[in-house]
């Protein structure tokens, strides 16, 4: 597998990192039986819940550090998201309002 490139700025990294994910073995039958769940705050994946506002806080720190050191961040790709529970509070908390999902 290619790892995406630092100076690649686009849908160019995505596209490569899901072409070579496409035999992967990777049964997202899976995932898609647990739609209902990912969300429910007191289902299977509470956990998640519960650690994400440590996450978040993470990832933005380090995107705002990046961003003082480099300038603006246009993107930020979160590859393997399950239900989307961290890439969604991202979205929201760095007034990002885009999101790739490989099935589709």
């Amino acid at each position: 597998m290619q790892r995406p490139h630092a100076q690649d700025h686009g849908g160019e990294a995505i596209e490569r990192y899901f072409a070579s994910r496409a035999n992967s073995g990777i049964d997202n039958a899976q995932y898609d039986a647990l739609h209902e769940e990912w969300w429910r705050k007191d289902g299977p994946h509470f956990g998640l819940h519960q650690m994400n506002p440590l996450r978040v806080a993470f990832f933005v720190d380090q995107v705002r550090a990046h961003e003082r050191a480099n300038g603006p961040v246009r993107r930020v790709l979160e590859i393997g998201c399950g239900g989307g529970i961290l890439s969604e509070a991202l979205a929201v908390t760095l007034n990002r309002r885009h999101a790739e999902d490989g099935d589709g």
